[in-house]
């Protein structure tokens, strides 16, 4: 099995950006961007990512709504979205954790 995993990373979006766009990517049977702080941003390029059999996006900060979409354009492909999390607000600024950090 081919597969590729850019974990736990605050820069999630940046990531899944560039694995939609990488070549490498487009041989992978499993992409995995899980434990992350993935937003609805980063997970609009993966959309397109139908040639996976696995997509791993567990621990993430996604609406109902991009879930939703995800699973639509990806029906062949197995999506883990377990363990939606909530942004924490402090001083009127949204603030996203990896699943885990110091």
């Amino acid at each position: 099995m081919r597969t590729l995993g850019l974990q736990n990373s605050d820069q999630q979006n940046d990531l899944a950006r560039w694995a939609a766009e990488s070549v490498v990517v487009q041989q992978l049977e499993t992409l995995d961007l899980s434990m992350g702080t993935l937003t609805d941003e980063g997970a609009e390029p993966l959309l397109k990512l139908t040639h996976l059999k696995a997509l791993d996006l567990h621990h993430h900060y996604l609406s109902d709504e991009m879930a939703q979409r995800l699973r639509e354009a990806l029906p062949d492909v197995r999506v883990d979205l377990g363990g939606k999390q909530e942004p924490d607000r402090y001083d009127g600024e949204l603030s996203y954790y990896t699943a885990i950090s110091e």
